[in-house]
Formats: C-alpha cells, sequence, structure tokens
C-alpha cells in the first residue's frame, strides 16, 4: 500500500445516508492535486463489496458506470477490475476498503491541477435502475487510486488518505426483540430497572432501540415472563434458577474491526455489543496484521470497556498461517504475536506512510509451535477457527475449545446441516477432532467483519450466515470468572439465538471428564427461542438418542446401557423449527 500528498481531492454526491439495499445514483468527483495526472496515467473508483458490482458494458443493469472530465482535451476509457482498486492490500479494511473498481484511463492528453473527473456509479440515463447499496448498515468507502504518471506499475499507484464515505443505514423496523439475561437468581434483581427493545430491519440492522420502563413479570414454573403493554416482541427464555450456584453469560468470541479487515472501530463494536445486543462479553480478534499502533488501540478499548459485574472484554487476535486459523486469547493483556507472512503485511503497510518504517516492535514465528512456544497457558487460550486444520499440532494446555459454527456456518461434520466443509475435507471438522481423543468444549463466534458482535453475518466482502454466539456458565462476570468457566470447558455454541442448554451426566456439567462405574444417567434440559424441532445425544460422533419436542422447551434423561469404555464422549445437538441450532460442550468419561 502507497500514499502519496497532493494528489488532490474527493468527494460524493449525494452524500446523505443511504437505507440498506435501496437503489441510488451517485457521483463520486475527484479534483486533480498538484502533481497532476499524465496523458496514460488512471484513476481507479473503488465500489464497497456488498454494493452493486459496477459495469460499463449494460447501461440496463443495475451497477452501470460513466465518467467525464471538465478538461475538454482529454478523453476517458473505462474498464471494470477486479483487482486494481486493492491490487495492494487485498486483505481489506483499513488494509485496502476491499472493493470492486472502475478503472479510468486519462487519454489524449494530461489533466491539470484542479481539473475534476465526475465518475457516476449507477447512471440510469440508458435505463439502468441505479446501483444497489449493501446490506449492512455502517461506512462504505469509496476507494480511490491514482496513477499521476503512463505506468502500470504497482509502485506508481498511490492510495487517498481519505477517500469518499458514504453512510448506509437501517430501513424501516420489521421486528422486535428483548434482549434479557438468561438466569436471574431472583426477581427483585429486574424489579425497577428499564428495558431496551430493539427494533431491526430484515436485516438485522438496527433501526431504533426504546427504553421501557414499565413491565410486569409472570411466572410459569421456573420460566419468567415479561409483558409491557401495548407492545409484541420477541425475547428470550429467562429461568429463576436458586440452586445452582451458576449464571449464563452470552458473548462473541470472534468479531473484527477497521483495525484488520472490518467495519466499525473497536469502540464501536464494543458499544454495540455492550448496548445495542446486550452481550455480556466480547472479544474483537482483529488479524494479527494489524499495526504495532492498531494492537495498542484494540488494548486500550479493550481496557476502557471491560468493567466487572456490568460487561467482560478479553485482549484477543486471529493468527493465521495460510489457510489456518487460530484465536488467541488473553485474561491478562500480552505482546502481539504474528506469523511471518502477517508480519509482511503490516510492514508494507507502514511503509506506504512512511518507507523508513521498517521495524516492529513485536516478535512472529515461523509456524504454530513456534506460536505456542511463546505462550503462557496460564494466561493464554487458543481456540481454532476451522477453516483447514492442522490437528496434528494440537496443544491440550492451550487449546480447550474450538469455534464449531461462525458466519462460515458449521463445522461439526462434513455434510452436516449449514455444513462450512466440503464432503471431501473430513479432517477438517469437529467430530474428526474429537474422534482423534482431542478434548474439546464449543464456542460460537461470528468472525463477523461488520462491526456488530453477536448480530453479525458480514463475511468482509458480502453477507453469509448470521454468526454464532457463546454461553457460558460462570459464577460472576468478570474475566476471571469467564476464564475458568473458558478453560473448564463449561460454555457451548449457539447460531446467533440465546437457547437455554443444561446437559449433566450424573450431576457432572458439560466439558468434565466424569469417573463412572455403571449408572450413566443424563439429564438434559433445553429452553429455546422457538419451537424445538429435534433435541439429540450424540455419543462418539453417533446420534444415540432423539427426543422431538415441538414446543419451546424440554426435559428428559436418559441412561446409557452400554458398558462405559474410556475416552466416550457425548454432547447435545439441539434444532429449532426456525432453523437455529445449538450444540454443547462434550461431557467425556474416564
Amino acid at each position: 500500500m502507497k500514499f502519496l500528498s497532493g494528489l488532490g481531492k474527493a468527494w460524493i454526491e449525494p452524500s446523505t445516508p443511504v437505507k440498506a439495499s435501496s437503489a441510488g445514483t451517485w457521483k463520486i468527483i475527484y479534483e486533480v492535486g498538484e502533481k497532476g495526472i499524465k496523458r496514460g496515467g488512471k484513476v481507479s473508483f473503488g465500489i464497497p463489496h456488498g454494493f452493486s458490482v459496477p459495469q460499463v458494458d449494460n447501461p440496463y443493469h443495475p451497477g452501470f458506470c460513466t465518467a467525464k472530465t471538465t478538461n475538454p482535451q482529454v478523453s476517458l476509457i473505462l474498464r471494470c477490475t477486479r483487482s486494481t482498486s486493492n491490487r495492494l492490500d487485498w486483505k481489506g479494511g483499513r488494509f485496502g476498503r476491499i472493493s470492486t473498481g472502475v478503472l479510468v484511463h486519462i487519454c489524449e492528453s494530461s489533466l491539470k491541477p484542479g481539473d475534476r473527473v465526475i465518475f457516476t456509479y449507477g447512471d440510469k440515463s440508458f435505463g439502468s435502475p441505479g446501483a444497489f447499496a449493501r446490506s449492512i448498515e455502517g461506512p462504505a468507502e469509496f476507494t480511490i487510486l491514482v496513477c499521476p504518471e503512463d505506468s502500470w506499475s504497482e509502485e506508481a499507484h498511490f492510495y487517498f488518505v481519505a477517500s469518499p464515505i458514504l453512510k448506509v443505514i437501517a430501513r424501516e423496523p420489521k421486528k422486535s426483540v428483548l434482549i434479557f439475561p438468561s438466569i436471574i437468581k431472583s426477581e427483585e434483581e429486574v424489579k425497577g430497572k428499564s428495558l431496551k427493545l430493539n427494533y431491526y430491519d430484515e436485516f438485522y440492522n438496527l433501526s431504533r432501540q426504546e427504553e421501557i420502563k414499565n413491565f410486569s413479570l409472570g411466572r410459569k414454573d421456573n420460566i419468567l415472563e415479561i409483558k409491557v403493554e401495548g407492545k409484541k416482541f420477541k425475547k428470550n427464555p429467562t429461568l429463576l434458577d436458586t440452586q445452582s450456584p451458576f449464571r449464563l453469560f452470552w458473548g462473541d468470541l470472534h468479531v473484527h474491526t477497521f483495525l484488520s479487515d472490518g467495519l466499525r472501530e473497536p469502540e464501536e463494536a464494543l458499544e454495540y455489543a455492550k448496548e445495542v445486543n446486550r452481550d455480556d462479553f466480547c472479544a474483537i480478534t482483529d488479524h494479527s496484521f494489524l499495526t504495532d499502533e492498531g494492537w495498542e488501540k484494540l488494548c486500550e478499548a479493550n481496557r476502557k470497556h471491560n468493567k466487572e459485574g456490568e460487561f467482560v472484554t478479553f485482549p484477543a487476535y486471529e493468527f493465521a498461517i495460510g489457510p489456518i486459523h487460530r484465536n488467541v486469547y488473553f485474561l491478562r493483556e500480552e505482546v502481539l504475536i504474528r506469523a511471518k507472512e502477517e508480519e509482511k503485511i503490516a510492514m508494507e503497510y507502514l511503509k506506504g506512510f512512511d518507507s523508513s518504517n521498517e521495524k516492529t516492535r513485536y516478535p512472529s514465528v515461523e509456524n504454530v509451535r513456534e506460536l505456542f512456544s511463546l505462550l503462557n497457558p496460564e494466561n493464554s487460550m487458543v481456540i481454532p477457527h476451522i477453516h483447514m486444520m492442522d490437528w496434528e499440532n494440537h496443544n491440550p494446555k492451550l487449546e480447550r475449545l474450538v469455534e464449531i459454527y461462525s458466519c462460515w456456518g458449521n463445522r461439526e461434520f462434513s455434510g452436516c446441516k449449514y455444513s462450512a466443509v466440503d464432503e471431501h475435507r473430513v479432517k477438517d471438522t469437529v467430530q474428526y477432532a474429537l474422534s482423534q481423543g482431542l478434548k474439546l468444549g464449543f464456542v460460537g463466534g461470528s468472525d463477523g467483519h461488520g462491526g456488530r458482535p453477536g448480530k453479525d453475518f458480514w463475511l468482509r466482502v458480502r453477507g453469509a450466515r448470521m454468526g454464532g454466539i457463546t454461553g457460558i456458565y460462570a459464577k460472576e462476570l468478570t474475566r476471571e470468572s469467564l476464564w475458568e468457566s473458558l478453560k473448564a470447558r463449561r460454555c457451548y455454541a449457539t447460531t446467533g439465538e440465546r437457547i437455554i442448554i443444561k446437559f449433566t451426566l450424573n450431576g457432572h456439567m458439560m466439558g468434565e471428564e466424569v469417573k463412572v462405574e455403571k449408572e450413566r444417567i443424563f439429564t438434559v434440559e433445553v429452553y429455546g427461542t422457538d419451537r424445538i424441532s429435534k433435541v439429540e445425544i450424540i455419543k462418539n460422533n453417533l446420534s444415540v438418542y432423539q427426543d422431538f419436542p415441538k414446543e419451546e422447551q424440554c426435559k428428559f434423561t436418559w441412561e446409557d446401557r452400554t458398558p462405559p469404555q474410556e475416552g466416550d464422549y457425548y454432547y447435545i445437538r439441539v434444532e429449532q423449527e426456525d432453523g437455529n441450532m445449538a450444540w454443547s460442550s462434550p461431557i467425556w468419561i474416564r
């Protein structure tokens, strides 16, 4: 990535916010700077991913683009490119504001300082419906790349430091959701408190939020009911549980921001998690190719928002060597450790501003075993995020959990519901790891790049499935307590809904290794956010018991009468009629 001063200035018209997924026409006006642009030079106009793909061939289709200049001696030739607008920095976010682009060639003469290129995106003049904005809210940057010389060399192409930004906003509300604690110890905890009712559009963009001060409480057995006069809304189940020492906390352990390849700043993402999605915890896991300054900024945001009893943050980042990705988490802040290839990306970014930038304050490693050797198991935790996975490098002291679901889909086994794994890639699944004797609890994360922890489906360049979340059974809402529960695998994953699962073997909770003599009694309780279509007990990757409640809750016990074998493992899979799912962490026989 290269930046150069004196390139000029640019703006977008109209600059007013646009509603998600709506059509429009925008003019991006580039005024040439003091350096001018020679004949043969180029200006690339990048369109944010998720918007209509720009095209110059069919004036009747969406995304049709045209351009003109105020200099009558210059003619322009347009051609689409999938690479020129982000050719120098393929990662996106701060590292390239990922976009597809239209390259405008400067022909016949040169552009002088003050000349303008008016680029029209979604030109309706010839019958096109215009261009459609992306479906997720947030800032959308129209990247501009300038080549002042007659050259195709990457070294001759430079980015604007501040390209035009268009804000995408929510559409009209289509659904209302009240988010409430899953487990309370007494009704007094919530009496007199105000609630927040979220109104979402069809893409789960927040249209508005309403504070609710007057509500009534009721109970049906141990399930708490909330009523607000004149309001209809969806609400997650809440249990009144005075017996267990644990509460159930929710959050997103896999979030990306503008520091690497996301759409929002860390501050915005953490505010969304806390104030909009009412999460209890969050981990921003920006890629380790973020800069030294970026890591320090992320740690600062974590420190600011981490408040015991209110909201917990975890210092974290995503470490990658090729397609093998792992998220690294800390109990207490530590240094960033990069793979060599990610260190190179970070340094190339810094050199774009200052060619003398050649050093980083943080270490880098050649492989994952080197990473493991530098991590303290008491203060560090590593959670595989499966694209492809090298289970032979598994470290049982650091890797106690695995991400079973994200907005990429389900990694339980190849061919499973919402599968994110090709059928021939059996080894890149959770069930394969379990079959090899790895003792891994389950978490869900969004891997979202839209900056909406717990309600994110944006994969940097496109929308995908709604991301996952993690439920943690812990005694209190502190980083230390949540950390202890994660280490104990007292946690589980869902596809984004706060489905309550209680799963025990002879009184032992999910995540435990249990010594048994003969009797093995499993107790299952599930409280859904919709009617539950099926609950299964999975033993050694096989479904050994199914229940079909067709209601929003179910309770049952099941006894395994087969001879126990050391290493046997059991977990729960839940499916709802609305398509949402949940998976408990396993229980192992020792």
